[in-house]
């Protein structure tokens, strides 16, 4: 397997997930942040940095996201995590949310967070000149570790990652472990 192939895998998992937490609202007011507010996202691959922005095209509608603020626990689900363009080796690549709703539960007093998917959490990535050749990734249950609060800042660690063969194309990578640190807006 090619290292391109590893870095689009990698940088298709990471953005997915920040396209769905970054719905995540801005306070206690309840109104979702938006994604207009991440002008670009760069993550850092095997192959260097690779960058991503909304693809405004994709981007999810306000009802898309509800909150509901139990405590300190809060629960978003995420009906529609628009889209995310990424500059890659292999060209340009829409990175999106599958298998929806996603549930994200944070615990602000026990500074943790959960990511999970119906009934897996899952990302679709397809390349823009090839429409045809798309990539399912599947993850089972992905913690987070809320490292600050403002900013909002999270540690993702997503243990196992699988590539779902039947539902993807031949030339899709698999990968392994990721974990990555996010700063929210």
């Amino acid at each position: 397997m090619s290292r391109a192939r590893r870095g689009l895998g990698l940088s298709a998992l990471v953005c997915g997930l920040l396209v769905a937490i970054s719905a995540v609202p801005a306070g206690a007011g309840g109104a979702p942040r938006g994604l207009g507010a991440l002008d670009a996202v760069t993550v850092e691959t095997s192959l260097g940095p690779v960058t991503c922005r909304i693809d405004p095209a994709h981007e999810p509608a306000p009802q898309d996201v509800t909150t509901v603020t139990h405590g300190s626990r809060m629960r978003v689900s995420i009906l529609d995590t628009g889209a995310l363009l990424c500059d890659t080796t292999l060209g340009e690549v829409e990175v999106s949310g599958a298998n929806l709703p996603w549930h994200l539960v944070i615990d602000t007093a026990g500074h943790t967070a959960i990511v999970h998917g119906s009934p897996r959490l899952a990302l679709q990535a397809q390349l823009v000149a090839l429409p045809g050749v798309h990539c399912l990734y599947q993850a089972g249950h992905t913690a987070a570790t809320l490292v600050q609060q403002q900013p909002l800042t999270v540690a993702l660690s997503v243990a196992r990652i699988k590539l779902n063969k039947r539902m993807s194309n031949a030339l899709c990578p698999t990968f392994g472990p990721v974990s990555v640190s996010l700063t929210l807006p």
